[in-house]
């Protein structure tokens, strides 16, 4: 049987936002804990991310937390960067 589907909203990420998605990407980068020392990120350098000029922290949430991001960037090059793109590891699916 299939779980019920999430209900979850899209939104841009706000600095307040910083620690809830440090959080969200730390748990979800976990996996890379056998060649990477210590956290993936800190809530420091989500918000200096968020504040970038050619950039945006997109954010899923549940209403309640956050359940999942990504960050987008378009490059001086024109190029664009997609980034930190986790999701809580309780709803995936």
């Amino acid at each position: 049987m299939n779980p019920p589907p999430l209900a979850c909203q899209v939104r841009d990420a706000v600095d307040g936002d910083a620690q809830a998605i440090a959080e969200v990407v730390n748990r979800a980068f976990t996996v890379e804990e056998w060649f990477v020392d210590g956290d993936r990120t800190t809530p420091a350098e989500i918000r200096r991310l968020i504040a970038g000029g050619q950039s945006r922290f997109l954010l899923a949430h549940d209403g309640e937390r956050v359940i999942g991001c990504v960050y987008l960037e378009v490059r001086a090059d024109g190029a664009g960067y997609v980034g930190l793109l986790a999701v809580e590891l309780a709803v995936r699916g």
